[in-house]
């Protein structure tokens, strides 16, 4: 098992990563996806352009986290390949099928949707619909991770020199085939801040906590990409390739000053304990209420809820069932690593 970061100095558990993670299920789920449940009158032209660009940056800070804590592992053999997918599969996969598999349903009844056929839901789930349009509304995300950590241990087997060139060709790969045939051009901004993460000496996310200059400077650049190269930067599209590191940055070296916060660092373990169901499952639960509750009876897709509902009611039940959730998950795993540890032993 990968080991929780701790504070060097003291011993503790660092709960910087909770809190940036905590941040950043709710941005998605709490703000950014909401919007598509709320009045239309209300979701203005300047929270789809900033929150779309704000959104980029919170992925940006989800996957720079993911690869770091994987880079840790040792990959030396392959007992160590099947060791490595077996317990990324165990941590993740019963819940994102589970997710994957209503709303395939739900896109069944309403019509296309999430999943345009039986085939790209199956290509989800297997990791492969970026290089296999259609994309699915929202997990889209969760089956580019999985193709992510399918190649993890191809990086990991190697030293930190043989790391930087086994990502920058895997990347280059990745680069041939998207000028080949269609793929999901969203690849090319979150593998290479992915591929830093399994890179990156971990030293170096020390240094970005607590660091006054570190935190100033995350924000010139997170701001200058945001505000002012929004539209082009140097003649090109801006496609925010620098918001993608420097959101990650600014986020760990600001949450870093409350990590000692009890009351903070409470609040934030509790949703980090439930941001991936959270994730998963929020748009089967939003959209419950609007079929139950939705203003507008003419058209699901159209209907909408008031925003007192929406943040009051909808989201803590959200965080509520995801806890809880995973709390139940848990203890399925325990209870069937403990039936195969007997079976060996027999």
């Amino acid at each position: 098992m990968i080991k929780k970061m701790r504070n060097k100095n003291t011993g503790d558990r660092d709960l910087t990563y909770d809190i940036v993670r905590s941040f950043c299920i709710l941005e998605i789920v709490g703000f950014w996806h909401l919007q598509d449940y709320r009045e239309p009158m209300l979701v203005t032209d300047s929270i789809n352009t900033y929150g779309g660009i704000v959104t980029q940056g919170v992925l940006g800070a989800f996957t720079l986290m993911s690869s770091v804590f994987l880079s840790k592992y040792k990959i030396v053999s392959l007992g160590d390949y099947k060791d490595f997918y077996y317990k990324r599969l165990k941590r993740f996969f019963f819940p994102f099928f589970l997710s994957s598999l209503s709303l395939y349903i739900a896109s069944s009844i309403v019509g296309e949707c999430w999943y345009s056929s039986f085939g790209n839901f199956l290509l989800s789930i297997a990791g492969l619909t970026a290089f296999f349009l259609p994309q699915p509304a929202t997990l889209w995300y969760m089956s580019m991770l999985i193709f992510f950590y399918s190649i993890t241990p191809i990086i990991l087997f190697f030293n930190q020199l043989g790391r930087v060139l086994s990502g920058i060709m895997l990347f280059v790969m990745v680069l041939i085939i998207g000028n080949c045939w269609a793929i999901d051009t969203r690849i090319f901004t979150y593998m290479p801040v992915y591929l830093f993460g399994l890179v990156m000496p971990l030293n170096i996310m020390d240094k970005m906590k607590n660091n006054g200059y570190i935190l100033f400077f995350s924000i010139i650049i997170t701001f200058l990409d945001v505000f002012v190269f929004t539209t082009n930067i140097f003649g090109f599209p801006n496609r925010h390739y620098l918001l993608t590191i420097s959101t990650p940055i600014l986020l760990i070296s600001a949450f870093s000053f409350f990590s000692k916060n009890k009351k903070v660092s409470w609040i934030a373990s509790k949703i980090s304990f439930a941001s991936m169901n959270m994730y998963l499952f929020h748009r089967q639960w939003f959209l419950l209420f609007v079929f139950l509750f939705g203003y507008n009876s003419t058209s699901m897709r159209d209907s909408y809820l008031s925003d007192w509902i929406l943040v009051f009611i909808v989201l803590p039940i959200i965080w509520a069932f995801s806890y809880g959730f995973q709390i139940l998950y848990n203890e399925l795993i325990d209870v069937v690593l403990k039936k195969n540890a007997r079976k060996i032993k027999l």
